[in-house]
C-alpha cells in the first residue's frame, strides 16, 4: 500500500511489484511527476491518487485494477490529452465520458461504472444505453455537478440527481 505523503517532489517513482492500493491523494499535486507505470497486481487507486500532477503525460494502468477513486487524475496531462469519448481503464473500469451524445451508449469494453463518471457533461443525455458486460453500477454514477463559486472567488460543488432514461438488457446488472 502506497500512503499520501510528502510527494511532491518526486519526479518518478518506482512501484514494488507486490503493490496492490494506492491510497487516496498519495501522488496528489507531484508536479515533477510525468509517467507513471504501474505493476501488474495493482488493484486499487484512490481518490484523487495523481490529481494535479501536472506533468503526467503517461500512464500504465494494468487490467488487474477494479477500482479507480473519484478525480483520481485530474489536472493531469494524460487525462487533457485524452480525447476518446469514453476513458476506460483498468479491469473495464469507465473513467470518464467526453462525448456530446444525448442517448450514451456505454461500449460493452465497460465492466463498471462508479459514481461521478457522468457528472460533467458537454450535453445533458436523455438515455444511457448500458451492455450486458456491466457487472457494477454505482449509486451515483449518473448524477449532475453543479458548482457555485462565491464572492472571493472560492467553487464548491454539490450534486443532483439526473432524470434520465436508462436503458438495460434482461437479466442484466443494469436490469
Amino acid at each position: 500500500t502506497v500512503t499520501p505523503g510528502k510527494g511532491t517532489f518526486f519526479s518518478s517513482v518506482t512501484f514494488p511489484s507486490t503493490l496492490k492500493t494506492i491510497e487516496s491523494s498519495a501522488f496528489a499535486s507531484c508536479k515533477k511527476i510525468a509517467r507513471a507505470e504501474l505493476p501488474s497486481g495493482v488493484t486499487m487507486l484512490g481518490d484523487s491518487v495523481f490529481s494535479g500532477c501536472t506533468k503526467l503525460t503517461k500512464i500504465d494502468i494494468p487490467e488487474t485494477v477494479v477500482y479507480v477513486g473519484t478525480d483520481a487524475f485530474t489536472g493531469t496531462q494524460w487525462l487533457r490529452g485524452n480525447d476518446e469519448d469514453f476513458i476506460v481503464v483498468g479491469d473495464g473500469i469507465l473513467y470518464q465520458y467526453n462525448g456530446n451524445a444525448t442517448n450514451i451508449i456505454i461500449p460493452s469494453t465497460v465492466k463498471r461504472i462508479p459514481d461521478h463518471r457522468l457528472t460533467v457533461l458537454k450535453t445533458e443525455p436523455e438515455s444511457i444505453t448500458i451492455p450486458e458486460s456491466v457487472e457494477y453500477i454505482g449509486k451515483q454514477a449518473f448524477v449532475k455537478r453543479n458548482s457555485t463559486t462565491d464572492s472571493s472567488g472560492n467553487t464548491s460543488y454539490s450534486y443532483s440527481q439526473r432524470y434520465l432514461t436508462i436503458i438495460g438488457y434482461e437479466g442484466s446488472y443494469a436490469e
